[in-house]
């Protein structure tokens, strides 16, 4: 195939997947601020407000998943970023903080991203398909940054509606997009049902691992952002110039895990991928259990450490798993990844939310608690590798 076969689509893919995060990521810094100024605002509820998002997407992405197995990709993904639209409408005009959580649970119930791999499998050519989602992977990458600038000078000068509209504004911009890619003929002759794509997902073990760790690693990365912006504050970067710490710090990330992606998957050394992304995530973890004793250079190089790891699983997973995956199950498979992605996010964001609690209450550094918490997460995964390598159930080519 030329490359301009599997080039447009790939970018045009990448765009969507770039706007939908743009909105995701423009709440993160701002969020746990935002929540705090609403009616019945609290410790528990702002949690709430992070993690309720994920947990709701984490009951959909299968259904849609497998919805989309059926009656095609395009009208489930319109239908998602339709609710995405309404749950920001929803948010940018209330002052209460449980109508925030349920906009976001609005928001939440549009589970497209397991379509949108599921669309990405059908649209690229196995050989192209990690670079496909390469590119979306850096879409996304591109994203946080640009998201760091906007939220502060949006939240600054429009205020709680100015970042929600916004969010409302890239979701039909996203449809845009879906609207120029090719329609794919759904061949319904071949829908295994719900039953038997459950049953062949739960039986592929060479998917385990990886469905295993993205649940880790999103557990791991809501406890991040749950306090990495007043960690900043703390070390005198406010949140208007946070974006100057973390666009170097993405980008160099970025080419890193690139790198060794591309290098050991074309040895297929998968399992090596793997291992390297969660001991990066072990030593970031580890160190930033002092961050309130140690310098903002050792700080940088942690979180360096910690996005070159999650990079590497975030780019890598969901193209392992749409190549082990049987042809007739991509969108149920791609579902249960992002179910089980989703379930992570609430733990995360929950479990984050319950640690900066508890150290209020006991008089508590948050950073030590929080990151304390995340690497016993973190030894709970290797301790899963570890036991599930022996049995050889990790893929290793």
């Amino acid at each position: 195939m030329q490359p301009i076969n599997y080039l447009k689509p790939s970018l045009t893919l990448a765009s969507v997947s770039m706007l939908r995060m743009f909105g995701f990521f423009l709440l993160m810094p701002i969020l746990s601020f935002l929540a705090n100024k609403l009616q019945y605002a609290s410790q528990f509820n702002i949690g709430m407000a992070l993690g309720i998002y994920g947990l709701i997407q984490a009951f959909f992405y299968f259904p849609l998943g497998i919805l989309s197995d059926k009656i095609g990709r395009k009208p489930v993904i319109y239908c998602g970023l339709l609710l995405l639209f309404l749950g920001a409408v929803l948010a940018a005009n209330t002052s209460n903080v449980y109508i925030l959580i349920l906009a976001r649970a609005i928001q939440g119930i549009g589970a497209i991203s397991s379509v949108l791999s599921a669309f990405t499998a059908d649209i690229i050519p196995i050989q192209h398909r990690t670079k496909a989602m390469m590119m979306i992977g850096i879409g996304v990458g591109i994203s946080f940054p640009m998201s760091l600038i906007a939220a502060p000078i949006l939240y600054n000068n429009f205020g709680q509606s100015g970042i929600f509209y916004t969010v409302a504004l890239s979701s039909i911009t996203a449809g845009f997009f879906i609207y120029l890619l090719p329609n794919i003929k759904n061949n319904n002759q071949a829908f295994l049902g719900v039953k038997k794509s459950l049953n062949l997902i739960i039986h592929n073990k060479p998917m385990h691992p990886w469905l295993i760790g993205v649940f880790f690693l999103h557990i791991l990365s809501m406890m991040f952002f749950y306090i990495i912006s007043f960690i900043l504050q703390s070390k005198n970067i406010i949140l208007a110039d946070q974006w100057k710490f973390y666009l170097p710090i993405l980008t160099i990330s970025f080419i890193l895990a690139a790198k060794i992606i591309k290098n050991l998957e074309k040895q297929k050394r998968n399992i090596q991928i793997s291992y390297i992304s969660i001991v990066c995530l072990a030593i970031a973890n580890l160190g930033l259990i002092f961050t309130s004793s140690i310098s903002i250079y050792s700080f940088s190089i942690l979180v360096l450490i910690y996005f070159t790891g999650f990079n590497i699983l975030e780019i890598f997973q969901p193209s392992i798993l749409s190549k082990l995956s049987n042809a007739q199950t991509k969108g149920a498979t791609m579902g249960v990844y992002y179910s089980i992605q989703s379930l992570g996010m609430f733990c995360g964001a929950v479990s984050a939310g319950i640690a900066s609690r508890f150290a209020d209450i006991y008089g508590m550094d948050k950073a030590f608690i929080i990151f304390s918490l995340s690497l016993l997460f973190v030894v709970l995964w290797i301790a899963y590798s570890i036991k599930n390598s022996k049995n050889n159930l990790l893929i290793k080519g």
